[in-house]
């Protein structure tokens, strides 16, 4: 059920955002196994986050979307027909 309202929600985000937010899926649940769960993290875990982290806030920051300028429609020719 929250899976298909994260889909739904995430139509409405840049392709960009979405991304970062599936990237994020694998911190986020091993934060809330940390919290019901009472899993905890290793060393390597610990590691895998901070890098999930770092690569997520830099594709944020530094890859940024360009404007996409669309091309005009060409003129239709009126004929006098319908």
């Amino acid at each position: 059920m929250l899976a298909c309202a994260q889909v739904v929600a995430l139509h409405d985000v840049s392709s960009t955002d979405a991304a970062i937010i599936y990237t994020m899926e694998p911190v986020l649940g091993a934060g809330l196994a940390y919290v019901v769960l009472g899993e905890r993290w290793g060393s390597l875990g610990w590691v895998g986050a901070a890098l999930i982290i770092a690569s997520s806030l830099a594709a944020q920051i530094v890859g940024t979307e360009e404007a996409v300028v669309p091309e005009p429609k060409p003129k239709q020719l009126k004929t006098g027909r319908r």
